[in-house]
């Protein structure tokens, strides 16, 4: 049987490794767009813009010939600038990795979608140095299936 948590310690230093390659020498937007600030989990205290994701769920699901796994992984991406800001963090994160490759250890990568793309356009009351308490927020969803190598 497949074990989820370590399938998503395989898919975090995966999405990270995507997001920090250099292609032609150079970031892609979703990097450029937030200074190269993508946590996997909590990112309280940091510079704005940022952008963190978390999985929400990881459910085993097996068949008689292959071991698979469905994640549910929430992006979150913040800005003290604009809506229009947080909203293009969003597009670029989604061009990054919406039903494109990406390469993980013990496991395969059978398809990843982004998904419920939200938020952004109301700024949010979050305390900050640099914001002067508004920060706008969005949100994309990944749903990526994984079988297991």
């Amino acid at each position: 049987m497949t074990d989820s948590a370590n399938v998503e310690s395989q898919l975090a230093i995966a999405i990270m490794t995507k997001f920090n390659a250099l292609v032609a020498g150079e970031h892609d937007a979703f990097w450029l767009a937030v200074n190269g600030k993508l946590f996997d989990g909590d990112a309280s205290g940091n510079d704005y813009p940022y952008a963190c994701f978390w999985f929400v769920t990881g459910n085993d699901d097996p068949t008689f010939t292959e071991e698979n796994t469905d994640h549910l992984i929430q992006f979150d991406f913040f800005s003290s600038g604009s809506a229009a800001e947080a909203r293009d963090i969003r597009f670029h994160a989604k061009q990054l990795f919406h039903e494109k490759t990406l390469s993980m250890t013990g496991s395969t990568v059978v398809w990843i979608r982004g998904r419920n793309v939200s938020g952004g356009s109301v700024p949010e009351d979050i305390p900050t140095l640099d914001a002067g308490n508004k920060v706008w927020h969005a949100i994309m969803e990944l749903e990526v299936k994984t079988s297991l190598n």
